[in-house]
């Protein structure tokens, strides 16, 4: 269903379509100029709920506090399909699903002539890095380094076993952070940002 059809959205389509309404382009950089290279640091995130500190909860989320007063806060999201591989596919190649034709999570999501984000940062001269979940059938893509289930072996740690949430939002897991599996996400990131960072880098962290 085409939601954005319906009456009640419509101010919000106008508003969108302003958004995107071409400008006139930046002025040129003076002649033999290069423009910078930026590294990027993309984070998906799945299941994400609206209970973050940023966003006036009352919720201790201090390191994504942080990131969303020194960056770009933004207050409404909107998705292609209200599903994980779909979406994925559609903000990494710029392709709505009517052309990817990916609409499932089982769907193959590696459209025929689509540039992926990183591999266009690839053909640039970057080096690529995905640690955890950042596409589904991710055997389908290139990347220099790419680590689904990383071990933190620069670290002296023994895992040990989590439970399941069950049916609460939250609960209080046991552990260190090392113990979870994001935590071990998120520290195999830091490593390689320390490692690439005198490098020209696109790192995607799921």
């Amino acid at each position: 269903t085409n939601l954005a059809s319906r009456p009640e959205h419509r101010a919000t389509v106008e508003e969108m379509g302003h958004a995107l309404e071409p400008r006139a382009p930046d002025a040129p950089s003076p002649a033999g100029a290069a423009s910078p290279r930026r590294n990027v640091l993309l984070i998906l995130v799945d299941d994400l709920n609206t209970q973050v500190g940023a966003w006036g909860a009352p919720v201790k989320t201090p390191a994504i506090d942080r990131l969303a007063a020194r960056g770009v806060r933004f207050d409404r999201a909107y998705v292609t399909v209200a599903m994980c591989s779909p979406s994925r596919v559609s903000l990494l190649t710029g392709w709505r699903p009517e052309r990817t034709g990916v609409w499932t999570n089982v769907d193959p999501p590696r459209p025929e002539g689509a540039v992926p984000l990183h591999e266009h940062f690839a053909a640039h001269g970057a080096v690529t890095v995905a640690v955890g979940k950042v596409f589904h059938f991710p055997e389908n893509f290139r990347w220099d380094v790419r680590e689904e289930h990383p071990q933190v072996v620069e670290e002296e740690h023994e895992g040990r076993a989590i439970g399941t949430a069950g049916e609460s939002l939250w609960e209080k897991a046991a552990g260190t952070d090392l113990d979870q599996p994001d935590g071990r996400r998120a520290r195999r990131a830091a490593l390689l940002l320390e490692r690439y960072r005198r490098r020209f880098f696109i790192i995607a962290v799921g």
